[in-house]
């Protein structure tokens, strides 16, 4: 379940583009192998994200547990620019 997101305007010299934070709040009794597995590779992915734009950065910012319910927090930053 997506938990929070927010984008702001970035550029340097000769890129334009956006940074986002995103958090995921996983569930149920699974959700901390979920969460590494979900994760794992993910700052090597290739992501499509359309309209004359492309992931220039992927971290996974934080996993940590959230609560007595199990669930677990996946924090994630991009960087997307223009092509």
């Amino acid at each position: 379940m997506l938990s929070s997101w927010t984008s702001v305007d970035w550029q340097s010299l000769t890129f334009v583009g956006e940074r986002h934070q995103a958090s995921f709040r996983l569930l149920g009794p699974d959700a901390p192998a979920l969460a590494r597995r979900w994760s794992k590779g993910l700052e090597d992915a290739e992501l499509d994200v359309g309209r004359g734009m492309f992931v220039a950065e992927l971290t996974v910012a934080d996993l940590s547990p959230e609560g007595a319910d199990g669930s677990v927090v996946v924090s994630l930053e991009a960087l997307t620019l223009k092509d």
